[in-house]
């Protein structure tokens, strides 16, 4: 739910959901930041309530927030928004990455040791059974 990349701080934060309704907690456990800035996957709609400390930046594509965690040691910082619970959640696009195959067969061991499973279309795994 936390865009990745989007909190570079240490932060502690803790997500609600009930209904249509986001409650979002914030602390910095380091007590040294000055600021942090967080990013959640979600589109926000309207801010029903929020601590003084806590700016909202933006709520559409995705809920982005600024809380001035100075001199708070430790303490949380809340804010509260209505959500869209239907609403697609917002990806970024992220670039294919296509990796090459280093093999293409598997051997068991013991009375299996000899034996080449490479044209299997499956992959027995403990007592599953993977298909490809």
């Amino acid at each position: 739910m936390l865009r990745k990349g989007a909190g570079q701080q240490p932060a502690s934060v803790i997500v609600k959901e009930e209904g249509n309704e986001l409650t979002v907690s914030v602390s910095d456990p380091t007590k040294n930041q000055g600021s942090l800035i967080l990013e959640i996957d979600k589109p926000g709609f309207e801010v029903l309530s929020k601590s003084d400390t806590v700016t909202v930046l933006g709520t559409s594509p995705t809920i982005q927030l600024k809380v001035n965690a100075a001199g708070s040691l430790g303490t949380a910082h809340q804010v509260k928004l209505t959500y869209d619970a239907e609403a697609p959640v917002y990806f970024s696009p992220v670039q294919d990455e296509q990796l090459a195959p280093i093999a293409d067969a598997f051997v068991w061991d013991g009375a299996n040791a000899n034996t080449n499973f490479g044209s299997s279309t499956y992959l027995v795994r403990g007592r599953a059974a993977i298909v490809f």
